[in-house]
């Protein structure tokens, strides 16, 4: 049997940076998994600037990291795993990167073969143990707290979505990992990824309407519908108006399971600091200066980032976020639209979540990128 060996490099790259979340309490499969990346990172270190083309997303993450790293110190936060982050983030973007240029189409089969063993996986692990694993005070499963999942999950149904396109066929696999992706979060009962599986469903199967529209259904509506969400819901809280739905429809309070309270503690914090923000804080420092033991992060993920980075950062992350806009208006394609979709589904979920960054930039990155996919797409069908 023959093996592809550009697959199978792009596998051993990719595999060490996409680590399920329950490994990491597992100090020997931790380890190895660091030990994993450190050697990924070098070899693509080595390819990457053996090339010296640095595309414009990857000055402006490794831009964003330095401001972390900067935020960090200049707080005394937690310095060495602000670093280790800044490594991962840039090193993986810059392997997706790198595997889009040189071969679109294997990329996104080594991707979504990994990301889809994931995903089963996970699923496996919540039907075999629906009330989790504890480690300590936490919950987690394969893929962690049940509220982290779609983190992974929604990547997954991108690639594969892209696969397909590339590929130009129909993919039973897609609606497989949608089925899945339904299954997980309903198991899970977690509101907010139940929403945006529903939300992602909605384009799966209402897809030709949505597209026959795009004078409403756009990017730059879904851009302007994230801004009004985020100031109606964040800053003036206007979901008091919808209670019938958060109360009656998904049984939360109206505090949101105690999410306005953080984000007020994080306004006031943040105007305190407004520059550079706090940095990269631990857990228990995040506890105690918002004195909630739910304040893990902001749950939201733009009010985070301000909190951490301060105007600075999220200057550029908002650099990002429009030249990931302007590279998806240029397309009508239909993985355009889908793509398009796929940010608002991110929009929603995030309006009451938060996503480490190394897991955003690199889907965010592949959107950039649409003009390598549209390029194998065309290579694909031109060999027919």
């Amino acid at each position: 049997m023959k093996i592809n060996l550009k697959l199978l490099g792009y596998l051993l790259l990719i595999i060490p940076f996409l680590k399920p979340y329950y490994f990491t309490t597992m100090n020997s499969v931790n380890i190895i998994y660091n030990f994993s990346q450190i050697i990924s990172v070098v070899i693509i270190f080595i390819l990457y600037f053996k090339h010296r083309k640095i595309s414009k997303f990857i000055i402006a993450v490794i831009l964003l990291e330095i401001i972390y790293i900067v935020s960090t110190y200049y707080n005394d936060g937690a310095l060495r795993e602000s670093i280790l982050n800044a490594i991962q983030t840039v090193g993986f973007c810059m392997i997706v990167d790198y595997g889009m240029k040189k071969d679109c189409r294997i990329f996104f089969k080594a991707i979504t073969i990994v990301l889809s063993i994931i995903v089963i996986a996970n699923l496996i692990s919540i039907i075999m143990n629906p009330s989790g694993y504890w480690t300590g005070i936490n919950r987690i499963w394969l893929l962690g707290n049940k509220n982290g999942h779609l983190s992974m999950i929604l990547p997954a149904i991108i690639c594969i979505y892209i696969d397909s396109y590339i590929n130009n066929k129909t993919s039973m696999k897609l609606y497989i990992f949608i089925i899945i992706g339904i299954l997980s979060v309903v198991l899970l009962e977690s509101a907010t990824s139940i929403l945006g599986m529903f939300i992602l469903s909605i384009y799966i199967i209402f897809n030709k309407i949505i597209d026959k529209h795009e004078k409403v259904f756009n990017i730059n509506n879904y851009f302007i519908a994230y801004i009004v969400l985020f100031f109606a819901i964040i800053i003036f809280r206007l979901q008091d108006i919808f209670s019938f739905i958060i109360v009656d429809l998904f049984g939360k309070d109206l505090t949101l399971t105690g999410r306005t309270d953080i984000w007020s503690t994080a306004i006031e914090l943040i105007k305190c600091n407004p520059i550079l923000g706090y940095g990269n804080m631990s857990e228990i420092q995040r506890i105690i200066i918002f004195n909630n033991q739910n304040a893990v992060h902001c749950h939201n993920l733009l009010l985070d980032i301000i909190f951490q980075v301060g105007v600075l950062g999220i200057a550029v992350f908002i650099y990002i976020i429009n030249i990931v806009r302007k590279q998806i208006r240029k397309y009508n394609s239909k993985v355009a639209k889908f793509l398009s979709w796929s940010i608002l589904v991110y929009a929603i979920i995030l309006i009451t979540e938060v996503y480490s960054l190394e897991k955003i930039l690199w889907v965010f990155l592949i959107m950039y990128n649409i003009k390598l996919i549209q390029s194998a797409k065309e290579m694909v069908v031109n060999k027919k």
